[in-house]
């Protein structure tokens, strides 16, 4: 399943080690439970570009107000452009498109300030909708690189996806084949992670909706939800929301969401 592509994927990133590699048997598993899940690139597009607006709560920006940043900044937010472009690697890219000058140097600052702090929140969740959605979960870099096995339960599976020196990700699915959690751990079997995963059952497969994670050490929790639109012969996000909450910064409802528009596809 590669790695958790949300903001601590670098904390549970599988390592390249030549020692980990999946065996035959289970590779052929994983990869006939890939086809269970819709797959844009497996359909054939090769990659994309397109648009997003950004809409931040009045939660997200009360709390901004809140750590020092000036209401007119927080208000200026909305409407605000980003673009994304998805290369056939599953390399994603989220850039900022710089404001319209204003004139003040020290508002244009602080504005672009906070318009790059939601790219590098948001980055991490377009890489887990690309990871999980635009390429195959399990792909043949993950099968080379880690050695992954299943462990049968009551009532579906687990797929253990660890690294050489031990560390991992462990996706628990139920009967029917859908991926409902998946912890992070590290080489000692410390959880980083915990993510509740969401999915439609649509005609061409899961389709990922959503997900909860939480890391207890930092006191962080999110939660990410995709809606979907058709986008020539694909279904592509329409809007990406994030919610989070960090301590006493953010609490229940700081919310961003992008809307996507514009799409050009490389098919």
């Amino acid at each position: 399943m590669k790695k958790i592509g949300f903001f601590l994927s670098a904390a549970i990133l599988m390592a390249s080690s030549a020692s980990a590699e999946t065996n035959p048997q289970t590779a052929q598993f994983l990869r006939k439970l890939n086809l269970y899940y819709y797959c844009p690139s497996r359909e054939g597009l090769k990659g994309l570009t397109c648009d997003l607006t950004v809409h931040a709560s009045a939660i997200y920006k009360k709390s901004l107000n809140d750590l020092g940043c000036p209401e007119k900044i927080t208000a200026a937010l909305d409407g605000q452009k980003l673009t994304f472009t998805l290369t056939s690697d599953g390399k994603g890219k989220l850039a900022l498109v710089d404001p319209t000058p204003s004139g003040d140097a020290a508002y244009d600052s602080n504005l672009k300030e906070q318009l790059t702090n939601i790219v590098k929140n948001f980055d991490p969740v377009l890489q887990t909708w690309t990871d999980d959605v635009f390429k195959p979960g399990f792909d043949e870099e993950t099968l080379t690189k880690a050695d992954c096995s299943v462990v049968n339960k009551a009532h579906g599976f687990i797929v253990e996806q660890m690294d050489g020196d031990g560390s991992g990700l462990k996706v628990t699915f139920d009967e029917k084949a859908k991926r409902v959690q998946a912890i992070g751990v590290t080489k000692a079997g410390k959880v980083l992670v915990t993510m509740k995963l969401y999915y439609s059952n649509t005609p061409k497969g899961y389709q990922l909706d959503g997900y909860w994670a939480s890391v207890p050490k930092m006191n962080f929790i999110e939660t990410d939800h995709f809606e979907y639109q058709p986008v020539g012969n694909f279904t592509l996000p329409k809007a990406a929301t994030k919610e989070f909450q960090f301590g006493e910064m953010f609490e229940k409802g700081s919310t961003v969401t992008l809307d996507f528009s514009n799409y050009q596809l490389i098919p």
